[in-house]
Protein backbone atom coordinates (compact mmCIF):
# COMPACT_ATOMS: atom_id res chain seq x y z
CA UNK A 1 0.00 0.00 0.00
CA UNK A 2 1.16 3.57 -0.81
CA UNK A 3 -0.08 6.90 0.03
CA UNK A 4 -0.21 10.43 -1.96
CA UNK A 5 -0.90 13.28 -0.50
CA UNK A 6 -3.73 15.71 -2.35
CA UNK A 7 -4.27 19.20 -1.65
CA UNK A 8 -8.00 20.95 -2.72
CA UNK A 9 -8.65 23.96 -3.93
CA UNK A 10 -9.26 25.37 -0.41
CA UNK A 11 -6.39 24.62 0.50
CA UNK A 12 -7.38 21.21 2.86
CA UNK A 13 -5.65 17.97 2.30
CA UNK A 14 -5.60 14.82 3.01
CA UNK A 15 -4.31 11.05 1.81
CA UNK A 16 -5.27 8.96 -1.42
CA UNK A 17 -4.31 5.59 -0.71
CA UNK A 18 -3.40 3.10 -3.39
CA UNK A 19 -4.36 -0.28 -2.23
CA UNK A 20 -2.49 -2.84 -4.79
CA UNK A 21 -0.31 -1.82 -8.14
CA UNK A 22 -1.60 -4.20 -11.13
CA UNK A 23 0.66 -4.01 -14.37
CA UNK A 24 -2.89 -4.01 -16.26
CA UNK A 25 -5.26 -1.84 -14.89
CA UNK A 26 -8.73 -2.40 -16.28
CA UNK A 27 -10.86 -0.96 -13.35
CA UNK A 28 -10.74 1.24 -10.33
CA UNK A 29 -12.64 1.00 -7.23
CA UNK A 30 -12.38 4.19 -4.76
CA UNK A 31 -13.75 2.78 -1.23
CA UNK A 32 -15.63 5.81 0.79
CA UNK A 33 -16.20 5.31 4.80
CA UNK A 34 -19.02 5.29 7.04
CA UNK A 35 -19.68 9.20 8.83
CA UNK A 36 -17.15 9.26 11.59
CA UNK A 37 -14.85 6.17 10.15
CA UNK A 38 -11.17 6.31 9.28
CA UNK A 39 -10.54 4.93 5.84
CA UNK A 40 -8.23 3.02 7.90
CA UNK A 41 -10.60 0.46 9.30
CA UNK A 42 -11.24 -0.71 5.32
CA UNK A 43 -7.65 -1.71 4.46
CA UNK A 44 -8.07 -5.34 4.53
CA UNK A 45 -11.36 -5.37 2.61
CA UNK A 46 -9.74 -2.57 -0.21
CA UNK A 47 -6.77 -5.18 -0.20
CA UNK A 48 -9.23 -8.07 -0.29
CA UNK A 49 -10.83 -6.95 -3.51
CA UNK A 50 -8.28 -6.10 -5.75
CA UNK A 51 -6.53 -8.21 -8.04
CA UNK A 52 -3.97 -8.44 -10.91
CA UNK A 53 -6.80 -5.89 -13.83
CA UNK A 54 -8.36 -3.80 -10.82
CA UNK A 55 -6.38 -1.08 -8.54
CA UNK A 56 -8.28 -0.02 -5.31
CA UNK A 57 -8.05 3.37 -3.86
CA UNK A 58 -9.55 4.83 -0.74
CA UNK A 59 -9.64 7.75 0.84
CA UNK A 60 -10.85 9.64 4.39
CA UNK A 61 -14.07 11.77 3.98
CA UNK A 62 -13.62 15.07 4.74
CA UNK A 63 -12.89 16.00 8.05
CA UNK A 64 -11.70 12.48 9.33
CA UNK A 65 -8.76 10.11 9.89
CA UNK A 66 -6.09 12.12 7.43
CA UNK A 67 -7.81 15.34 6.23
CA UNK A 68 -6.22 18.23 7.74
CA UNK A 69 -8.92 19.87 9.16
CA UNK A 70 -11.58 19.24 12.07
CA UNK A 71 -14.85 20.56 12.81
CA UNK A 72 -15.39 23.68 15.07
CA UNK A 73 -17.64 26.41 15.48
CA UNK A 74 -15.25 27.71 12.80
CA UNK A 75 -14.28 25.31 10.39
CA UNK A 76 -17.53 23.57 8.71
CA UNK A 77 -18.32 21.82 5.50
CA UNK A 78 -21.69 19.65 4.04
CA UNK A 79 -22.30 17.30 1.22
CA UNK A 80 -21.44 19.82 -0.63
CA UNK A 81 -17.44 19.68 -0.24
CA UNK A 82 -17.47 15.77 0.25
CA UNK A 83 -18.63 15.48 -3.29
CA UNK A 84 -16.65 18.37 -4.54
CA UNK A 85 -13.97 16.42 -2.81
CA UNK A 86 -14.95 13.40 -4.64
CA UNK A 87 -15.03 15.06 -7.76
CA UNK A 88 -11.04 16.30 -7.52
CA UNK A 89 -9.83 12.63 -6.42
CA UNK A 90 -11.82 11.11 -9.43
CA UNK A 91 -10.06 13.62 -11.93
CA UNK A 92 -6.49 12.50 -10.10
CA UNK A 93 -7.68 8.73 -10.79
CA UNK A 94 -9.32 9.21 -14.48
CA UNK A 95 -5.84 11.05 -15.63
CA UNK A 96 -4.20 8.18 -14.83
CA UNK A 97 -6.15 5.37 -15.63
CA UNK A 98 -8.37 7.41 -19.09
CA UNK A 99 -9.25 3.79 -20.14
CA UNK A 100 -10.42 1.91 -16.63
CA UNK A 101 -13.89 1.59 -15.73
CA UNK A 102 -14.18 3.51 -12.30
CA UNK A 103 -16.61 2.12 -9.54
CA UNK A 104 -17.41 4.05 -6.53
CA UNK A 105 -17.74 1.33 -3.23
CA UNK A 106 -19.28 3.58 -0.44
CA UNK A 107 -20.08 1.78 2.87
CA UNK A 108 -23.16 4.11 5.37
CA UNK A 109 -22.81 7.76 4.35
CA UNK A 110 -19.64 7.25 2.10
CA UNK A 111 -22.22 4.94 -0.23
CA UNK A 112 -24.69 8.21 0.15
CA UNK A 113 -22.29 10.42 -1.18
CA UNK A 114 -21.66 7.95 -4.06
CA UNK A 115 -25.25 8.16 -5.04
CA UNK A 116 -25.39 11.65 -4.59
CA UNK A 117 -21.96 11.98 -6.75
CA UNK A 118 -23.73 9.92 -9.59
CA UNK A 119 -26.71 12.62 -9.93
CA UNK A 120 -24.12 15.16 -10.19
CA UNK A 121 -21.53 13.56 -12.13
CA UNK A 122 -23.78 10.74 -13.91
CA UNK A 123 -21.01 10.09 -16.95
CA UNK A 124 -18.03 9.93 -14.45
CA UNK A 125 -18.29 6.51 -12.82
CA UNK A 126 -19.49 3.00 -14.44
CA UNK A 127 -21.20 1.89 -11.05
CA UNK A 128 -22.07 2.10 -7.61
CA UNK A 129 -20.89 -0.90 -5.08
CA UNK A 130 -23.35 0.36 -1.59
CA UNK A 131 -22.73 -1.65 1.41
CA UNK A 132 -25.23 -0.94 4.86
CA UNK A 133 -26.32 2.12 2.65
CA UNK A 134 -29.29 3.94 3.03
CA UNK A 135 -31.42 7.24 3.39
CA UNK A 136 -31.69 8.34 6.65
CA UNK A 137 -35.66 8.78 6.12
CA UNK A 138 -36.82 7.77 9.90
CA UNK A 139 -39.90 5.99 8.13
CA UNK A 140 -37.39 3.32 6.98
CA UNK A 141 -37.50 1.76 10.72
CA UNK A 142 -40.54 0.12 11.40
CA UNK A 143 -42.10 1.13 14.77
CA UNK A 144 -40.40 1.76 17.50
CA UNK A 145 -37.04 1.74 15.47
CA UNK A 146 -38.73 4.50 13.75
CA UNK A 147 -39.33 6.41 16.48
CA UNK A 148 -36.14 6.26 17.94
CA UNK A 149 -34.77 7.05 14.58
CA UNK A 150 -36.60 10.09 14.37
CA UNK A 151 -35.65 10.88 18.05
CA UNK A 152 -32.21 10.59 17.24
CA UNK A 153 -32.41 12.50 14.01
CA UNK A 154 -34.01 15.81 15.76
CA UNK A 155 -32.00 15.65 19.22
CA UNK A 156 -28.75 14.81 16.68
CA UNK A 157 -29.69 18.20 14.62
CA UNK A 158 -30.53 20.21 18.01
CA UNK A 159 -27.13 19.35 19.14
CA UNK A 160 -25.43 20.37 15.96
CA UNK A 161 -27.82 23.54 16.04
CA UNK A 162 -26.64 24.96 19.65
CA UNK A 163 -23.09 24.11 19.23
CA UNK A 164 -22.45 25.27 15.42
CA UNK A 165 -20.94 21.49 14.87
CA UNK A 166 -21.71 17.72 16.33
CA UNK A 167 -19.56 16.31 18.91
CA UNK A 168 -20.57 12.71 17.61
CA UNK A 169 -16.68 12.05 18.85
CA UNK A 170 -18.35 12.25 22.68
CA UNK A 171 -21.71 11.12 22.01
CA UNK A 172 -20.91 7.52 20.37
CA UNK A 173 -22.12 8.50 16.86
CA UNK A 174 -20.94 9.61 13.43
CA UNK A 175 -17.72 11.36 14.73
CA UNK A 176 -17.22 15.17 14.82
CA UNK A 177 -18.76 16.41 11.78
CA UNK A 178 -19.65 19.90 10.24
CA UNK A 179 -22.90 21.61 11.03
CA UNK A 180 -23.56 21.99 7.02
CA UNK A 181 -22.78 18.23 6.88
CA UNK A 182 -25.27 17.44 9.81
CA UNK A 183 -27.89 19.81 8.54
CA UNK A 184 -27.77 17.78 5.50
CA UNK A 185 -28.29 14.94 6.54
CA UNK A 186 -31.00 16.22 9.23
CA UNK A 187 -33.15 17.23 6.50
CA UNK A 188 -32.87 13.55 5.09
CA UNK A 189 -33.66 11.62 8.04
CA UNK A 190 -36.69 14.21 8.48
CA UNK A 191 -38.07 14.59 5.15
CA UNK A 192 -36.57 11.46 3.29
CA UNK A 193 -35.48 14.12 0.71
CA UNK A 194 -31.72 15.39 -0.26
CA UNK A 195 -31.80 18.70 -0.41
CA UNK A 196 -28.03 19.71 -0.40
CA UNK A 197 -27.01 23.22 1.60
CA UNK A 198 -25.35 25.63 -0.63
CA UNK A 199 -26.09 23.65 -4.10
CA UNK A 200 -28.18 25.11 -6.98
CA UNK A 201 -28.92 21.39 -8.17
CA UNK A 202 -31.88 19.62 -7.33
CA UNK A 203 -30.42 16.22 -5.98
CA UNK A 204 -34.09 14.40 -6.09
CA UNK A 205 -34.55 15.74 -9.76
CA UNK A 206 -31.32 14.36 -11.05
CA UNK A 207 -31.53 11.06 -8.85
CA UNK A 208 -34.36 10.12 -10.92
CA UNK A 209 -32.97 11.09 -14.23
CA UNK A 210 -29.49 9.03 -13.34
CA UNK A 211 -29.88 5.24 -15.00
CA UNK A 212 -27.30 3.98 -12.88
CA UNK A 213 -25.70 0.58 -12.55
CA UNK A 214 -25.87 -0.21 -8.68
CA UNK A 215 -24.97 -3.24 -6.46
CA UNK A 216 -26.65 -3.09 -3.10
CA UNK A 217 -25.97 -5.39 0.01
CA UNK A 218 -27.51 -5.49 3.08
CA UNK A 219 -26.98 -7.47 5.93
CA UNK A 220 -29.91 -9.03 7.83
CA UNK A 221 -30.10 -7.02 10.91
CA UNK A 222 -28.66 -4.04 10.68
CA UNK A 223 -30.57 -1.60 12.66
CA UNK A 224 -28.62 1.40 10.84
CA UNK A 225 -29.30 0.27 7.59
CA UNK A 226 -32.67 -1.73 6.98
CA UNK A 227 -33.82 -3.41 4.18
CA UNK A 228 -36.93 -0.52 3.90
CA UNK A 229 -34.79 2.43 4.19
CA UNK A 230 -32.06 1.42 1.77
CA UNK A 231 -35.08 0.70 -0.87
CA UNK A 232 -35.95 4.30 -0.09
CA UNK A 233 -32.35 5.34 -1.35
CA UNK A 234 -32.20 2.77 -4.33
CA UNK A 235 -35.67 4.17 -5.69
CA UNK A 236 -34.71 7.47 -5.93
CA UNK A 237 -33.07 6.14 -9.25
CA UNK A 238 -34.68 6.24 -12.78
CA UNK A 239 -36.71 2.97 -12.86
CA UNK A 240 -34.63 1.85 -16.07
CA UNK A 241 -31.24 2.03 -13.97
CA UNK A 242 -29.85 -1.80 -13.29
CA UNK A 243 -29.81 -2.43 -9.46
CA UNK A 244 -29.03 -5.69 -7.50
CA UNK A 245 -30.18 -5.70 -4.27
CA UNK A 246 -28.83 -8.55 -2.01
CA UNK A 247 -29.35 -9.25 1.35
CA UNK A 248 -27.00 -11.26 3.31
CA UNK A 249 -27.45 -13.12 6.77
CA UNK A 250 -25.83 -11.21 9.55
CA UNK A 251 -24.33 -12.08 13.11
CA UNK A 252 -21.85 -10.81 15.47
CA UNK A 253 -18.82 -10.79 12.88
CA UNK A 254 -20.96 -9.59 9.89
CA UNK A 255 -23.00 -6.22 11.53
CA UNK A 256 -23.14 -2.30 10.19
CA UNK A 257 -19.60 -1.89 10.93
CA UNK A 258 -17.62 -5.50 11.49
CA UNK A 259 -18.42 -7.15 8.01
CA UNK A 260 -14.99 -5.56 6.62
CA UNK A 261 -12.71 -8.32 8.78
CA UNK A 262 -14.64 -10.92 6.44
CA UNK A 263 -14.69 -9.26 3.01
CA UNK A 264 -14.90 -12.65 1.20
CA UNK A 265 -18.95 -12.30 1.74
CA UNK A 266 -19.21 -9.80 -0.85
CA UNK A 267 -16.21 -10.80 -2.56
CA UNK A 268 -17.56 -12.90 -5.30
CA UNK A 269 -20.87 -11.09 -6.16
CA UNK A 270 -18.34 -7.68 -6.36
CA UNK A 271 -16.85 -9.64 -9.03
CA UNK A 272 -18.89 -11.23 -10.61
CA UNK A 273 -21.13 -7.84 -11.11
CA UNK A 274 -17.72 -5.59 -12.24
CA UNK A 275 -17.51 -8.48 -14.93
CA UNK A 276 -20.59 -8.33 -16.28
CA UNK A 277 -20.88 -4.38 -16.25
CA UNK A 278 -17.18 -4.62 -17.75
CA UNK A 279 -18.08 -7.28 -20.57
Amino acid sequence: MTTHKIEFEDGTTNELKVHNTPARVEDVILVLPAMGVRVSYYDAYAKAIGNENRVVYSVDLRGQGKSSIRASKNVDWGYREHIHDLDFILNIIKNKYPNAKVFLLGHSLGGQMACLYSAKYPTKINGLILIATCSVYYKGWRGWSGIKTLIGVRFIGLINSCLGYYPGHKMGFGGKQGKTEIKDWYKNGITGKYTVENEEIDYEAELLKAKARILAFTIKGDDFSPHKATRNLLEKFNPSSSIEHITVEGNRETNHFNWTKYPEIFKDQIDGWINITNS
